[in-house]
């Protein structure tokens, strides 16, 4: 299913200046053709809002997103396993963060802050809403805070979005995709948390697809009948969830490259499970499948331990395949859209920057999936990756600890336009001019929330811990690379350090949650 944002919404303050003035075929040219009164007016217009249509000087941003993607997997990050090719260019392209980290978990408080620029840590204003989970975080973006593509739609930049994020494309951010000027969404990514859905496929065909453990009425059962609804087996691999995406951005592009300076995000729900790559990549980057069933969803979401399911060594193996296969095929298409971008005369007027929303747990600690309690490194480490047009500081690496509310500003930065407000993140498009480095303020501790814990990091040692202040976890990872051994009561006095970081970062005591939302 196909949404284009442009149908039944109102004119932005942009295409009613096309409008009144011929699709700005050069703007000032029209002027003569209106009245004095309406000729000063549309100048105004245009000094305030500045550039048009095919302007030679205009600078385009596009903003890559990939879910539940650990940096540990990207060759820009070391890895060895040859995922990557596209991204690791990108990365030699342009800047890598390589201490990056969201600053709220998991997909939907992440998306707020990547659009808002805004932290949502500590979550103190939450409540739960319908058609999103109920878990501290989860909440629409408020109707008085604008978005960066709000703020840029007024300084004249056209806006884009292209995802399969179940929650972008849901009832709860219709204001996103209204007032979007080409918003495209793929709706069957779990399909759950949808207003209205298909028929989902019956039991016997899901069994295949899951553990023993999960058959039989369970949330991960449910869940992957919903996504086979969407997803049929036999189906060619450019109907896969990423290839729609990508393939709609890149059609994207030939418009938008008459209308330049754009902004194009393309937000892909992959790798997040179910873990469902392509037959050939999967042959590719796992092999064969030495189970008697494939786990595409071996976990009823967030998490799942795997000695409570039943999962043997050779599942996580499995998973860990098909979930690197899944990212392989992401970075193809992400090719794709560079390439594109390339081949369109691009390349050299267009900011990149790639990040993602947290990672996951393939097995390590004896857990599959993801939650609050275990931000684990393989959880919370993610790239982020900037190329600027001219290849500054192309090749070099940052431990800044960059986060996801740096997104919209530094996008903003390249694209010329100062937020009306303030946001929390900070512009790093500064760090390309040496005499701008001094506008980027420092940062001792990471901290960040998922659910009801939080955690904080100063490099060295991380802290997660609840909101109450119980259940603390201290790992020392320069030591404990693995993040197994708790030395929160061996070392009270780092607990005390880290604590006091995470209230200054919150602004006072944290806050405490019941079903009814965060009590402050």
């Amino acid at each position: 299913m196909v949404a284009d944002g442009n149908d039944g919404r109102r004119l932005t303050r942009r295409e009613a200046l096309r409008t009144g003035t011929g699709a700005c075929a050069g703007g000032a040219a029209m002027l003569g053709l209106l009245g004095p009164f309406a000729e000063q007016a549309v100048a105004e217009q245009l000094k305030r809002y500045g550039r048009t249509a095919l302007d030679a000087s205009a600078q385009n941003a596009i903003l890559i997103v990939t879910d539940s993607t650990r940096a540990d997997y990207l060759g820009a990050y070391g890895s060895k396993r040859g995922l990557t090719p596209n991204l690791d260019a990108l990365a030699r392209d342009g800047l890598t963060f390589t201490r990056a980290h969201p600053e709220a978990m998991p997909t939907g408080p992440a998306r707020n802050t990547l659009l808002t620029g805004d932290r949502q840590f500590p979550f103190r204003d939450w409540h739960p809403e319908p058609y999103l989970p109920k878990n501290p975080g989860w909440s629409s973006i408020p109707r008085s805070e604008p978005t960066f593509l709000d703020l840029l739609e007024r300084h004249g930049v056209t806006t884009a979005y292209v995802t399969d994020n179940p929650f972008l494309v849901g009832p709860r951010y219709t204001r996103v995709q209204r007032r979007t000027d080409h918003f495209v969404g793929f709706v069957g990514q779990t399909a759950q948390y949808s207003a209205r859905h298909r028929a989902p496929v019956p039991a016997a065909q899901v069994a295949h697809f899951l553990p023993p453990s999960l058959r039989g009425g369970s949330g991960a059962e449910s869940a992957l009948a919903l996504y086979l609804a969407y997803a049929p087996r036999g189906m060619a691999e450019d109907d896969y969830f990423t290839a729609r995406v990508f393939k709609a951005a890149i059609d994207l592009l030939d418009t938008l490259r008459q209308h330049q300076p754009f902004v194009l995000v393309v937000d892909g729900f992959d790798p997040h499970e179910p873990w469902d790559p392509p037959p050939a990549w999967a042959q590719r980057f796992a092999g064969e499948n030495p189970l008697d069933y494939e786990p595409l969803h071996p976990f009823n979401a967030p998490i799942g331990a795997m000695g409570q399911l039943g999962l043997s060594s050779a599942v996580a193996k499995r998973v860990q395949g098909l979930y690197a296969a899944e990212l392989a095929f992401a970075d193809h298409w992400i090719g794709n859209l560079l390439g594109k971008v390339a081949g369109a005369g691009l390349t050299d007027s267009t900011a990149v920057m790639y990040t993602s929303d947290h990672g996951v747990l393939l097995g390590e600690h004896g857990l599959i999936g993801k939650s609050g309690r275990h931000i684990h490194k393989e959880i919370h480490h993610t790239p982020f990756i900037v190329r600027h047009p001219a290849r500054k500081l192309a090749g070099r690496r940052n431990a800044y600890f960059a986060s996801t509310n740096d997104v919209a500003p530094t996008l903003m930065g390249f694209l010329g336009v100062k937020p009306g407000r303030s946001m929390d993140g900070e512009d790093l498009t500064a760090l390309f001019d040496r005499s701008r480095k001094g506008e980027v303020a420092p940062r001792r501790y990471m901290t960040a929330s998922y659910d009801n814990y939080v955690m904080c990091h100063d490099g060295r040692w991380l802290l997660t811990m609840r909101t109450d202040g119980h259940d603390k976890q201290l790992f020392d990872t320069r030591v404990d690379r693995r993040e197994t051994r708790n030395l929160a009561a061996a070392r009270p006095d780092v607990v005390r350090r880290l604590t006091a970081a995470l209230k200054r970062d919150a602004g006072g005591p944290l806050p405490r949650f019941t079903r009814t939302g965060a009590i402050p």
